[in-house]
């Protein structure tokens, strides 16, 4: 009886025993980890075994949906608790915008790799023009008007055009306290830089008889190619012989090859000496200034980036530079795992991989051939 009733607790403390290691909630020690999770190949030509459960490594795994909405699933292989001097460690992150894209990133094929995008620099020209203008009488401007383009108008003594991409033609318009008005008009380019003075102006003699008008363009003339008296072609004088009764306007045109086009004009009233009422001119400076800009396109957001800590404790990304031709990330198969430390469903995924990969400067770093099995943390 005696010997029954020992039989009886020995099987019953067995049999606690086993209840006791069948709990759910008890993880065997993290530092035996997972040998079915192990990575092996090359880092910038030396080997590199990676193992969890082997000389202290671990499978970590987490799954989180970061601020912007991207699903994160990630897995590292490291070392157990290292803070410091620390052996080197692999990291798989893979990026999606949304459930559904995450599984097809886990279907057996290759998979995109991250990059930081694309900086694209461009060269922005902005044309400064400042309008000058004089008068023969000393009065002063009122008013400076400037067309830019087709319908861009602007007031003032100076004018912007903030992004020249193209050729334009520029009309500066100066009115003076008396009505005087002369026009300017020259063709603005990326590569104006300070143009030539563009300047006309003419001065007039009617010989004390109101029939006869003469009217000579001033010394100073040089840049101009071609005179236009009154819209008409002429020479460097204009006569007219025509009477008139009431005050006349007479414009002188100067065109240069370059595009440039200056024009003044004076009024003539009958019986006044000289003939002059007034008589103005305007011209404008043009100052290009180029700048840079910046315009970043990000890249995809779905892919995967390998992470590569060495024994120094520098880090390289796979994601933070563009990957050179030859390069690829494979998922050969992935099937559903255990539960992680958080409660969140895994995935064992094998790989195959030959990545690229870049300091955080987006310098060029050491290049990694591997292949294995790993686990990652779903969201």
């Amino acid at each position: 009886m005696k010997r029954k009733q020992m039989r009886r607790a020995v099987w019953g403390n067995m049999i606690a025993l086993l209840l006791l290691s069948c709990n759910p909630n008890e993880l065997p020690p993290p530092s035996q980890g997972d040998i079915v999770f192990s990575v092996a190949g090359e880092v910038e030509g030396a080997p590199l075994n990676l193992s969890a459960g082997l000389e202290g490594y671990f499978m970590y795994t987490e799954g989180a949906i970061d601020s912007s909405g991207l699903w994160q699933a990630t897995g590292r292989l490291g070392a157990l608790g290292c803070q410091s001097g620390c052996p080197p460690e692999l990291s798989f992150r893979f990026q999606s915008a949304g459930e559904a894209q995450l599984d097809s990133l886990l279907l057996p094929g290759l998979v995109p790799v991250l990059s930081p995008g694309e900086t694209v620099i461009d060269t922005i020209f902005q044309a400064v023009l400042s309008a000058s203008s004089g008068h023969f009488s000393g009065i002063a401007a009122a008013a400076h008007s400037w067309e830019l383009a087709d319908s861009v108008f602007a007031i003032g003594q100076t004018a912007v055009i903030p992004d020249l991409q193209m050729p334009v033609e520029v009309t500066l318009t100066t009115t003076m306290a008396d009505n005087c008005t002369s026009t300017t008009t020259k063709q603005v380019s990326p590569l104006s830089g300070n143009a030539l003075p563009c300047t006309v102006g003419f001065q007039i003699d009617s010989g004390g008889l109101d029939s006869v008008i003469i009217a000579t363009v001033l010394p100073g003339q040089d840049w101009v190619q071609t005179f236009r008296w009154q819209g008409v072609v002429e020479g460097e004088v204009f006569t007219t012989f025509l009477p008139f009764q009431a005050p006349l306007d007479i414009c002188l045109e100067g065109i240069n090859l370059d595009g440039c086009i200056a024009q003044q004009c004076q009024t003539i009233i009958p019986g006044q000496p000289g003939g002059a009422a007034s008589g103005c001119f305007n011209d404008f400076s043009i100052e290009v200034q180029p700048s840079e800009v910046a315009t970043h396109f990000p890249g995809a957001l779905n892919g995967v980036a390998l992470m590569y800590t060495d024994v120094d404790g520098n880090v390289f990304s796979s994601e933070w530079g563009a990957q050179p031709p030859g390069t690829f990330f494979e998922v050969i198969s992935a099937s559903p795992y255990e539960v992680n430390a958080f409660g969140q469903a895994t995935r064992r995924v094998a790989i195959n991989l030959r990545l690229q990969l870049f300091s955080a400067s987006g310098a060029a770093g050491p290049e990694a051939q591997l292949a294995g099995e790993v686990a990652i943390g779903l969201p």
